[in-house]
């Protein structure tokens, strides 16, 4: 007991003594762990007292101001005389392409966006909606800020103290257990060893994120809470409790709230949710996705919602819902995998921080990840396993409906589906069987996208008409400057996708690399069972030729939806998206040449891993204390 008084001493001096370190070298350094506040240096006020609106198209018209490009540009701030009480959608447009400054869903003064890096530009235009019915006089003025600073918050955490002293504690008890630790691991199924880790980091990444961090979290509740109500199709006109649609505001009344810390988390669950007192929200762009995409956080928004719970329990109940859903999904996947080896990779894919911040949201990208691991290992298992003598009817239904949620969620994972011409033609009965099931599924492609998409898809209106037509005729026409603008798109952000893939937003760089490397690593090694699971080079072709068409798919679709013609590079692509092509690309380059053999590398693995994830959730803690 005294021994262990001893340590527990120890490990508080040493937390503090950390603590301490990161404390001073925030406040001497100002880089690792800080928290910045916006410190603006001699805003910019132009003069809009002579400037007219001007007709944009029929639809549409824009405030030009004219602007010295010698001026670099960080923050463009549009203020109002008066809070604008409306569902109002602002783009402005520069010599860099157009950009959605945040909507008004709530009555506020001001319309505002950055620019990271900072921009250089002699366009500066607002554009408006016609039927806005907005004029000159109602605007105040237009500010930018062309010379921003950042200060660091000097804070020493008591919180960060006990998260260091909590990791100390389990590292002792890894080394003082370890021979235990490493024979449960060894012993462990695989499935169950990863469930165990999604698990308990998710629940971790579930309650240590606050609300609105990522993934347009908002607009996903919202969906989500509005399906848990029976209304399928979204409309502007649907009414919520006024106690939901205030847990994201600002105390000013803007909306949404991006700055959420522990404190405001601890507020808003005092708020009852009151469900009388309702008043009209428009839900937002999502609204017009599959409800297939939000089946689990549906289904946790309706249980809380019933049994009274406060807006905040909701809102967290429903994310436990979906880190549910993605737990089975995975756990399955890896189950009825009939390699070591696969399993390996499907379980450490699914545990990349990225992968869990997802699962640990309302994204509907949890099912997208989740169903198309479970639909790859499907299709492994109908490849490889010898107790599968005869493809049949269920075969064909279980793949097509893993394989067609993706579908229906995002299009560009539509070739999933060519898996099928991967099973070897002796697993059918015969050469007319093939054909009839390689037809059925066509068939059932169709009908459950027909259903999902169309028959149970919303309805909401996106904040600015795009005509994917005129895009694509611009792409056909512009060849040359369209692919140019691939590549400087590519080659200028791959590290960033790279990174947000595996890490996302809360990991440091250099952990996303050591995740990297152990994927690659379990990829290439020998396992016993590795020749079993073995694509021939034709096959092999065929996977890396899909991989790179998933890939270029997100490129396209992101161009055509999301960017301007114009635009210098392709506007709103996240590593994020890339997941469910990683595992394709690794099934592609898979191979029985390399003869990689570690010792004891499942506890290695699982030590490593461990030790990302400790430093990921420090990482996210110190962000919002």
């Amino acid at each position: 007991m005294k021994k262990n008084i001893k340590w527990i001493i120890i490990f508080v001096i040493i937390a503090i003594i950390i603590e301490g370190c990161v404390f001073a070298y925030n406040t001497i350094i100002d880089k690792l762990y800080s928290k910045y506040k916006f410190i603006d240096n001699e805003p910019i006020t132009l003069n809009i007292d002579n400037v007219k609106f001007e007709s944009e198209d029929e639809n549409y018209e824009s405030l030009n101001l004219d602007i010295s490009k010698d001026i670099k540009i960080y923050n463009v701030k549009l203020v109002f005389k008066e809070k604008f009480d409306g569902n109002l959608y602002v783009r402005i447009r520069t010599d860099y392409g157009d950009k959605f400054l945040p909507k008004a869903n709530y009555p506020t003064t001001e319309f505002k966006t950055y620019y990271k890096e900072g921009i250089n530009t002699n366009n500066l235009k607002f554009i408006f909606p016609k039927d806005s019915n907005i004029s000159i006089e109602d605007i105040a003025n237009v500010i930018i800020n062309s010379n921003l600073d950042y200060m660091p918050y000097i804070n020493f955490s008591i919180a960060r103290c006990i998260c260091y002293f909590i990791i100390l504690i389990l590292i002792y008890f890894f080394i003082k257990y370890r021979t235990l630790i490493y024979n449960k691991i060894n012993n462990a199924k695989i499935e169950n060893l990863f469930l165990l880790f999604i698990v308990i980091f998710g629940i971790i990444y579930t309650f240590v994120n606050v609300p609105l961090i990522r993934y347009d979290e908002h607009a996903h509740f919202w969906r989500s809470y509005e399906l848990s109500l029976g209304k399928i199709k979204s409309d502007p006109m649907n009414k919520f409790p006024k106690s939901v649609i205030d847990l994201f505001m600002r105390d000013d009344g803007t909306y949404p709230n991006r700055e959420f810390n522990y404190d405001t988390v601890k507020n808003k669950f005092q708020i009852d949710l009151n469900a009388g007192k309702t008043i009209s929200f428009p839900v937002g762009t999502t609204g017009g996705s599959s409800i297939v995409a939000y089946l689990a956080t549906t289904l946790g928004t309706f249980i809380a919602r019933i049994i009274n719970l406060t807006p905040m329990a909701i809102f967290y109940v429903g994310r436990i819902f979906n880190l549910a859903m993605y737990a089975v999904l995975v756990y399955y996947a890896i189950k009825i995998c009939p390699s070591k080896k696969f399993k390996k990779i499907i379980g450490i894919i699914s545990l990349f921080p990225m992968s869990l911040n997802l699962a640990a949201s309302f994204s509907y990208d949890v099912g997208i990840n989740g169903f198309t691991l479970l639909a790859i290992s499907y299709f492994l298992k109908l490849k490889f396993d010898e107790n599968i003598k005869e493809i049949n009817l269920k075969h064909i239904v279980l793949f097509s409906i893993f394989a067609i949620i993706p579908t229906i969620c995002k299009v560009v994972y539509i070739f999933l589906f060519g898996f099928m011409f991967f099973i070897p033609k002796e697993k059918f009965k015969n050469k007319k069987m093939r054909i009839i099931y390689i037809l059925l599924q066509i068939v059932m492609i169709v009908c459950l996208y027909v259903l999902f998409n169309s028959i149970l898809k919303g309805n909401a209106q996106q904040p600015i008409e795009k005509n994917p037509i005129e895009q694509i005729i611009y792409c056909v026409s512009n060849p040359i400057r369209v692919f140019n603008t691939f590549i400087y798109t590519l080659s200028t952000y791959s590290s960033t996708y790279l990174f947000e893939m595996i890490g996302g937003w809360n990991t440091p760089s250099i952990l996303s690399i050591m995740l990297a490397f152990v994927l690659f690593i379990v990829a290439m090694e020998n396992e016993e069972d590795s020749k079993k699971c073995i694509f021939n080079k034709f096959e092999k072709t065929v996977l890396l030729i899909i991989s790179i068409l998933e890939f270029l798919s997100v490129f396209v679709a992101l161009y055509i939806d999301w960017s301007t013609a114009q635009a210098s590079y392709i506007m709103g692509i996240q590593g994020r998206y890339f997941i469910p092509v990683l595992p394709i690309f690794l099934l592609a380059i898979n191979n029985d040449v390399f003869k990689i053999r570690i010792r004891n590398k499942r506890i290695k693995y699982v030590a490593l891993v461990f030790v990302i994830y400790i430093v990921s959730i420090i990482y996210s803690v110190c962000t919002y204390m």
